[in-house]
């Protein structure tokens, strides 16, 4: 049994992880940022509530964990870019107390991999960084601050989020393609992320999932 801090508690992928990890056994403190997200979260969870960028409140979550796991984003509208500003707060506060392992959830869109995109995943990208820019290169900050962070951290990189299930299994790898028909299940992404908490197959590297 592991203590989870997860980030990113009342979106979609988040609370679905949370569920996951109770269910195996582990514990976690769930940070969120209103008081009403407490209701959807197990009983057995943790619930620091506040801004994120609040060091406080940052250093209340992740003191006596063991991982760390970030599992925020932008929404619609795409208003408030804060996700490099946040992780760098977090690793500070990991560093704080000693908490080395780090699982951040980023997107196939973000950072330098080119290589693991198809013409039609680069035209998007190239697109969305057109459309949002301050959004682009916030994602790609918050992937840099990770690699330079000094920690013992993995970034995946899920290809479009589903909330059905597709497929009994799905594939994940260092060099893996994505292209438009790529796709992964929350369900599936959060597994992975439980079954890789401390996990050595992708030491200080970004790693792609899809079926």
């Amino acid at each position: 049994m592991r203590h989870l801090c997860v980030f990113g508690a009342s979106g979609r992928t988040g609370l679905l992880l949370i569920n996951i990890a109770v269910e195996r056994g582990h514990a976690v403190t769930a940070f969120c940022r209103d008081e009403s997200d407490r209701q959807y979260l197990p009983d057995k969870v943790a619930c620091v509530v506040g801004d994120i960028l609040d060091k406080e409140k940052l250093d209340q979550a992740v003191a006596g964990a063991d991982v760390v796991i970030c599992a925020f984003g932008p929404r619609e509208p795409y208003k408030d870019v804060f996700c490099a500003d946040a992780t760098r707060m977090i690793v500070g506060s990991m560093k704080n107390h000693a908490v080395d392992r780090l699982l951040c959830i980023t997107n196939v869109l973000a950072g330098d991999c080119s290589k693991n995109r198809s013409l039609f995943i680069r035209t998007m990208a190239r697109l969305g960084r057109r459309l949002r820019p301050a959004v682009a290169l916030d994602r790609d900050e918050q992937e840099r601050i990770v690699e330079e962070s000094g920690l013992n951290w993995t970034i995946v990189k899920p290809s479009e989020l589903m909330d059905e299930n597709e497929r009994p299994r799905f594939v994940h790898g260092e060099d893996l393609m994505i292209d438009a028909y790529s796709r992964i299940s929350r369900f599936h992404l959060s597994n992975f992320l439980l079954d890789h908490l401390e996990a050595d197959n992708y030491p200080c590297k970004k790693v792609f999932l899809r079926y």
